[in-house]
């Protein structure tokens, strides 16, 4: 009974509400006979549309669980961009929007917001063959540059020693006294001892002795710097070009319009290329038209996993949360929050999730 008188007084706030704005919308876009239509995107895997034109995925099947457990009737009603969704629910020409809709700072100044429905986040997805040896790339990366500055550094500093101790005293060593072009003598003769091969050698004992002790650190140092560089160089390479959002400055990035993805990564002074969805970012990425395509994590790994020919750049970054939309003041909002939350602490949510993500960790909102 106290069910029923809910439901029903749901329905008539929900009636009151829509007799205002939604009153000079189209018929066949209004809710009526007490149902609700609720605004939505195609978005795998959070929706998809099937050949027969039915809608399944995470954000639809979540829906129908709280619109039974507010005991609603509701069709969708599918929009082809983001911000056309947002514009039919910011206006009332739709009571409820869900799909992957980001909660942020400026939409929730024109437009209410349930509790978070999924944790998000942004992420980078580049093709598979972007890692490619890129030698003028490679020769002038930050690794090459700091490989050579301890290079430098190494055989500089014993150069310095060497000419102070032995220039113009000990025959044995080609060091001249004056610092030109002395300098560029001991420079010389302690490069060509790291490679096992010095012209001369030290007569008088001090310098003999550090020249000793030179040339086995020499030997050592060798080893291990090769050792270094190739490893750095090498997982270098593997990487990839872009690794992070900092390394989009001059590349051509798809990105969805409207999305936050497009908003944020305008800070870093990318080439943007905006497409009305994903799936023509995809594309664009596939053809070659663009060089790294930014959309939400959970996106981008559902169809990472599904094609082979893409793979993501680094981790996700700037976190974020996905909400379901309201008209501001709308009756629905609390009792599809009070829903969410049953939902949530019941387990059926985390049954959704593996079903649709395969995988529940760092997705669920809390």
């Amino acid at each position: 009974m106290q069910r029923a008188l809910t439901t029903f007084a749901i329905v008539l706030l929900a009636a009151a509400w829509f007799n205002g704005p939604l009153a000079a919308q189209p018929a066949g876009e209004r809710a009526t006979g007490g149902e609700i239509v609720v605004a939505t995107r195609v978005v795998s895997p959070f929706v998809n549309a099937r050949a027969d034109g039915q809608l399944t995925g995470l954000s639809i099947d979540l829906w129908r669980a709280i619109a039974t457990d507010l005991g609603l009737k509701t069709r969708f009603q599918t929009y082809d961009s983001l911000p056309a969704l947002l514009e039919a629910v910011r206006t009332g020409k739709n009571p409820v929007g869900i799909s992957a809709i980001s909660i942020t700072a400026e939409r929730a100044a024109v437009m209410a917001f349930s509790q978070p429905m999924f944790r998000s986040g942004l992420s980078i997805m580049v093709r598979a063959d972007d890692r490619h040896v890129d030698v003028v790339g490679m020769m002038f990366s930050r690794t090459m540059l700091v490989v050579l500055g301890i290079l430098a550094l190494v055989i500089l500093v014993p150069a310095h020693i060497f000419w102070w101790i032995a220039r113009g005293r000990d025959e044995g060593l080609p060091i001249r006294e004056p610092y030109f072009p002395g300098i560029f003598d001991a420079t010389f003769w302690c490069a060509e001892s790291m490679g096992g091969a010095p012209q001369g050698y030290p007569r008088r004992v001090f310098p003999r002795v550090v020249a000793m002790i030179w040339l086995y650190a020499g030997i050592l140092f060798i080893a291990y710097f090769t050792a270094f560089a190739t490893t750095s160089l090498t997982l270098s390479t593997l990487h990839g070009h872009i690794n992070g959002p900092n390394d989009l400055a001059g590349k051509r990035v798809a990105v969805v319009k409207g999305s936050t993805s497009a908003e944020y990564i305008a800070g870093f002074r990318a080439r943007i290329v905006e497409h009305a969805d994903f799936s023509a970012c995809a594309a664009s990425l596939l053809d070659g038209t663009v060089d790294a395509v930014v959309y939400d994590t959970p996106v981008i790994q559902h169809y990472a996993l599904k094609e082979g020919r893409v793979h993501i750049a680094g981790k996700p970054f700037r976190p974020e949360n996905y909400g379901i939309a309201f008209p501001v003041g709308s009756p629905l909002r609390r009792p599809v929050d009070e829903a969410l939350l049953k939902i949530m602490e019941s387990g059926a949510y985390d049954t959704l999730l593996r079903e649709w993500l395969g995988d529940t960790s760092g997705s669920a909102a809390s």
